[in-house]
């Protein structure tokens, strides 16, 4: 019997309200559509880098995607939820990620807050033109 695979919804994390909101989108989606949730963070493990002021940044991953589960659980409690602490720079391991999910959900760096008036309606912005191949 052959087993089908089933591509995840996967959300990147970095600890920003953003990035949490994010989750809960990415749980609401993947909820949706019946599939399980993937959330990565990933970092350099670079001691003594300007960026490094956690003197233990491992830990402090974790509580991060525990807080991300905890997230998704509120909008979707019985949605599959799965983490990944990967170390590499955020974008490329994210983009390396995004190679077997069927959806890929970031944070939009706070930018919808400087950029999008205050609102009820919420900012959205057209979708980009697809990629010539």
């Amino acid at each position: 019997m052959q087993r089908s695979v089933v591509n995840p919804v996967v959300v990147g994390v970095d600890g920003s309200a953003s990035s949490m909101s994010a989750v809960r989108a990415a749980a609401g989606l993947a909820s949706l559509y019946g599939l399980p949730l993937q959330v990565v963070h990933a970092f350099n493990w670079l001691p003594g880098s300007p960026a490094q002021t956690d003197a233990h940044p491992g830990a402090t991953a974790h509580d991060l995607l525990q807080r991300a589960v905890i997230a998704a659980r509120q909008v979707a409690a019985r949605l599959p939820v799965g983490t990944r602490l990967l170390e590499g720079a955020p974008g490329s391991t994210l983009l390396r990620q995004a190679r077997a999910a069927a959806l890929l959900a970031i944070g939009d760096g706070g930018l919808s807050a400087t950029v999008c008036p205050r609102t009820p309606a919420p900012c959205t912005s057209p979708p980009a033109p697809p990629a010539r191949c």
